[in-house]
């Protein structure tokens, strides 16, 4: 059972989903799904994704946003694909701190209906 699921919005982040997707992996996450949301990046993003879960990612999977273009619809497009109960979305850029995610996750342990992460507030 998926508890997490993880959407990325990306337009041509090929050369850093990889590495992302890693990195996520590796934070000490379990049930968790990660859905990356592409664009339609003309630089090939889906196509890495898919890649990345045949060698052996069955938690990860590229959805493409078909409709409306833009960071928002990309967003509701990944969390309409969701089957996690709770739902997290960041940036394809390597711009938000992996290392936090499990924390930030772990607030709706405590009863949290919404959490924030900022690298603007201490914690």
């Amino acid at each position: 059972m998926v508890t997490y699921s993880i959407v990325i919005p990306t337009l041509n982040e090929r050369d850093n989903i990889i590495e992302l997707l890693g990195q996520i992996g590796h934070c000490g996450l379990s049930n968790y799904e990660i859905i990356v949301a592409d664009e339609n990046s003309p630089d090939g993003t889906a196509d890495a994704v898919n890649a990345y879960a045949a060698a052996g990612h069955p938690e990860v999977r590229a959805v493409l946003n078909d409709g409306e273009p833009g960071l928002s619809p990309s967003i509701v497009k990944g969390f309409e694909t969701a089957r996690g109960e709770i739902l997290c979305c960041m940036d394809g850029d390597l711009q938000h701190d992996v290392g936090s995610l499990p924390g930030v996750l772990s607030e709706f342990n405590s009863g949290a209906d919404f959490v924030i992460g900022s690298r603007y507030v201490k914690g």
